[in-house]
């Protein structure tokens, strides 16, 4: 085995020496970069300007278009995510929108809508599209004759192109805000709130807080989204979730501390391993299996008791999560292993393909493609290693991908099933 040495001790070895060594075999080479990682800065509206790769003229010009619906009080959907990311992007968007609607005194409603993954797909399906454009998205909801003439997407519709144009030739007005990687050309939307910086609950965050002229708000949903999706926790990131580990430790959302109460963890200051691998999975979990709006409505809910049932719901939902990923994993663990890039397809349920392709990255140090064998419409989740942008490598193939999405160790597509061929 063949040993690269990427940085060497200087002699006198000291406490600082280490450090410096430590930070530098991870990009950081300067003395800034080094002080910028230690002491992340303060995320106020000034540098979420500067740093967050959103520029104020976008955040600007999606105020006005809402503040003109608001003014008209017009409904508006949020349409988001089925994913903790997703699921906290949405949160974070209806509980800061609600409040900024209130503080202007516009009588605007607002519903969101998370596609169901068995339903409706990934993204802006035409299945999902279609449903909010009949109403009968919000049939059940508490405002039955909901009419929505805007909709913000979140963590979801810069590659949406059909899903966009639907909404469009019907007279209803679109804001992105997304941060997944885009396309060459972008759909035609009113306008595009976008960064690949955060996450999108990140995202979401960013516009709330220029709405709202503050950054103290819902930084602890934002926080959970962000270390969801694996963002790397430097420069920008570093900052929001250094400030936001504080906010989640003291956080007051009925929805968490339930959440945070059935999972027994103590009140202490909580940490980036307690998100990862404790609260990310679990709203990760209704929205694999089961439907994501019970996380959703967990994270928004304003009364104790309904916080508390939820958080029992979810407590099992992650229970079957855990047993039917086992289960998958141990069947794909037995397939030929042999390809640069590991491609298996079968049977696999379609909500823990993401997490089985993960885990083969990790034991078998290779890039992982696991695809759901489940009716004429074949999905597929890939992850990979550093150095190796899956998305980019999907995007550059023939296969004729009836959807695709993604980030550089990370996605999700969708293919005909008399197309498979073409791709494996």
């Amino acid at each position: 085995m063949d040993v690269i040495i990427k940085a060497a001790l200087p002699t006198p070895i000291t406490t600082q020496s280490i450090i410096e060594s430590i930070l530098t075999s991870r990009g950081l080479i300067t003395q800034k970069e080094q002080e910028d990682f230690l002491s992340p800065a303060e995320v106020d509206l000034e540098y979420l300007y500067k740093f967050s790769g959103i520029t104020k003229t976008s955040l600007d010009a999606g105020k006005s278009l809402l503040d003109i619906h608001l003014k008209a009080n017009h409904d508006i959907c949020i349409f988001g995510d089925y994913d903790a990311d997703g699921v906290t992007a949405t949160a974070v968007m209806f509980l800061g929108l609600s409040k900024y609607i209130k503080s202007i005194g516009s009588k605007s409603r607002v519903l969101p809508f998370i596609p169901d993954r068995h339903k409706h797909g990934y993204g802006l399906s035409t299945k999902a599209v279609d449903e909010v454009l009949s109403k009968e998205a919000f049939k059940l909801s508490a405002h039955a004759d909901f009419d929505p003439k805007l909709i913000l997407t979140v963590d979801t519709g810069i590659v949406a192109h059909d899903g966009i144009a639907s909404f469009k030739n019907a007279g209803i007005d679109v804001i992105i805000t997304d941060h997944h990687m885009k396309d060459k050309n972008l759909p035609r939307a009113n306008e595009i709130i976008h960064t690949t910086t955060t996450s999108g609950a990140g995202v979401s965050w960013i516009f709330i807080s220029h709405l709202l002229g503050s950054t103290i708000h819902f930084l602890d949903l934002a926080t959970i989204g962000v270390i969801a999706d694996m963002m790397p926790l430097v420069g920008f990131n570093r900052s929001l979730v250094t400030k936001g580990l504080i906010a989640l430790s003291s956080s007051t959302n009925l929805g968490f501390m339930a959440l945070r109460d059935r999972m027994g963890i103590p009140a202490r200051r909580l940490t980036t391993y307690d998100i990862s691998f404790g609260i990310a999975p679990r709203i990760n979990a209704a929205g694999r299996i089961y439907s994501p709006i019970d996380a959703l409505r967990l994270l928004c809910t304003s009364d104790e008791k309904t916080a508390r049932e939820l958080a029992e719901k979810i407590e099992s939902h992650n229970m079957d999560r855990q047993v039917l990923t086992d289960q998958e994993l141990t069947h794909a663990l037995m397939q030929d292993h042999t390809h640069r890039i590991t491609t298996l397809i079968g049977p696999y349920h379609e909500g823990v393909i993401g997490l089985v392709a993960g885990k083969l990255v990790e034991q078998l140090s290779r890039p992982a493609i696991v695809l759901s064998e489940n009716g004429d419409v074949i999905k597929g989740s890939a992850r990979s290693v550093a150095g190796f942008n899956i998305t980019n490598f999907l995007r550059g193939l023939k296969t004729p991908f009836l959807g695709l999405g993604g980030h550089d160790r990370a996605a999700c597509f969708s293919v005909s099933k008399e197309k498979i061929d073409e791709l494996i």
